[in-house]
């Protein structure tokens, strides 16, 4: 392979694909780079082999689980490379063999010749196992487990044995992340040809553990066939991306940012978005809460200009005016004051960034220009802007965040494990950042305040679009909380973030 191509191949590493694209790969190597469909099935085999050397090195028993197809047949090859190297192996079919054909049918044949022995599920022996292997099912699954297989997925899980997947966990949907009645929960996955969009996003969090990618050689001739529009976002590139400062700056060109919530009640949200603003680098920030919150915003940070408004039909124009970015949401509420703020808000034509409640009451708003605005839904929330269930958007949230794009033509977040963020050429950037920690109260905020500052730099033309400035402050936000959790997940707090989010912003 040429130096270009392997360069091209290497950057597969940040490309994500439907199975659709994973199929053509595989149809396309098999027809034009390898010997035979067997040869490729050997090399993955081979791959995961090694990965096994690399992380189990003194590995003397294995369990392999094997269904139908060729994951099955992935795993009859792996079972005869852990033989060869005196690897005692259990190997359970789930499948009738008389079933395989093709590749898979020959790699069971294989694993017979070299005196290979099949174990009844009832009968296996999970003490000596040091390694659980499933190569159950592959890529191609689109409809949930039945009794049988749900049984033994559930079995593995329950083993204290670590789980490598190859290819894919059994169970979970290749495209989308959703699980199928059940998946196995591997602690490493091992994937091959490209990776798999539906592994980074949504529940697929719980059971992919690390990701290992092996390309098989894929050149790049072969991936131009088929672009991706689906990445994963790389912090060390991203990185190289933030606005750099001049000896000669000053408050002004680093982005006057407006933060409007905070209703009567509920000042701690927009105060969390407003300090996130003032560590990512904004230049002024200035606050429109209600007024009774005045004194708990502004006191413990007098970096900050904060105004209180208690009038339900005042006129905030000039606000409007001063600022390069507008953030509202954080702590809005629904009733008259907030809906008239957001009202006013909405028909102004600047960059803006819609969280929380400014989400809530959107679809009150008709023919408003959102083109330069950035929406930042949970699932809830977003399951309410396009009024469906929680459910569906968890279940495809590819779907969801072209769903959202199409409707409000925005840059558009969609929250959880796995952000995504869509941009203005429907392409789809994945956050691989985050931990479970952020699930609590107030992180979202953070995020908006971060976004805010970012896109104030649009504004001022030290970044160049709304997606990349949503991209970094995804990113940020993410590898802010990562920082934080050293310390354990488990009572992480949103201004846990301010610290870590300040070097980040430095790096």
């Amino acid at each position: 392979m040429s130096t270009s191509s392997l360069l091209n191949a290497a950057s597969q590493h940040n490309s994500l694909y439907p199975k659709e694209a994973v199929r053509f790969f595989d149809q396309q190597m098999i027809a034009h780079y390898a010997d035979s469909g067997y040869q490729l099935m050997t090399q993955a085999a081979q791959s995961a082999m090694d990965v096994i050397n690399q992380y189990y090195p003194n590995l003397r028993s294995v369990l392999i689980f094997c269904g139908q197809g060729n994951n099955a047949g992935d795993g009859y090859v792996l079972a005869r490379l852990a033989k060869q190297q005196n690897i005692h192996v259990q190997l359970v079919n789930l499948a009738d063999p008389q079933r395989l054909k093709g590749d898979a049918l020959k790699a069971y044949q294989d694993w017979l010749a070299v005196d290979g022995l099949i174990t009844a599920f009832n009968e296996v022996n999970y003490r000596p196992a040091q390694l659980i292997v499933d190569a159950l099912i592959g890529t191609g699954l689109d409809r949930n487990l039945n009794s049988q297989w749900l049984a033994v997925v559930e079995k593995i899980n329950q083993s204290s044995q670590p789980i490598l997947a190859i290819d894919i966990p059994s169970g979970l949907d290749a495209d989308t992340g959703h699980v199928w009645g059940g998946a196995v929960k591997a602690d490493k996955t091992v994937t091959f040809i490209a990776l798999k969009q539906g592994m980074y996003t949504g529940q697929a969090r719980d059971y992919c553990g690390e990701i290992i990618f092996k390309s098989l050689a894929v050149p790049a001739e072969i991936y131009a066939q088929y672009p991706s529009a689906v990445n994963l976002l790389s912090w060390s590139e991203q990185k190289l991306q933030l606005p750099k400062r001049s000896a000669t700056s000053h408050k002004g060109t680093h982005g006057k940012i407006l933060l409007i919530g905070g209703n009567r009640g509920m000042s701690g949200a927009v105060r969390l978005a407003a300090e996130a603003a003032l560590r990512s680098g904004a230049g002024l920030v200035k606050v429109l809460t209600h007024r009774d919150n005045l004194s708990i915003v502004a006191t413990p940070h007098p970096e900050l200009m904060v105004t209180g408004i208690e009038n339900e039909e005042e006129n905030i124009q000039s606000y409007l005016e001063w600022a390069d970015c507008i953030a509202i949401g954080p702590g809005l509420g629904r009733d008259n004051w907030a809906q008239n703020l957001l009202g006013q808000a909405l028909r102004y034509e600047k960059s803006k960034v819609l969280d929380a409640d400014a989400l809530n009451l959107l679809n009150q708003f008709n023919s408003v220009d959102l083109s330069h605005s950035v929406l930042t839904p949970h699932p809830g929330e977003a399951a309410r802007l396009l009024d469906v269930d929680i459910a569906v958007i968890e279940s495809d949230r590819y779907q969801a965040i072209r769903q959202l794009h199409n409707k409000y033509k925005s840059t558009v977040i969609l929250k959880g494990a796995g952000s995504l963020i869509a941009d203005s050429d429907q392409r789809i950037s994945v956050c691989p950042y985050g931990n479970a920690g952020m699930a609590s109260g107030g992180m979202g905020d953070c995020l908006t305040g971060i976004i805010a500052t970012l896109l104030g730099q649009v504004e001022l033309g030290r970044i160049e679009t709304a997606e990349l400035a949503a991209q970094l402050a995804v990113s940020i936000h993410a590898k802010a909380a990562d920082s934080a959790a050293k310390a354990g997940m488990i009572g992480l707090l949103a201004r846990d973030l301010m610290e870590p989010l300040r070097s980040l912003i430095n790096d």
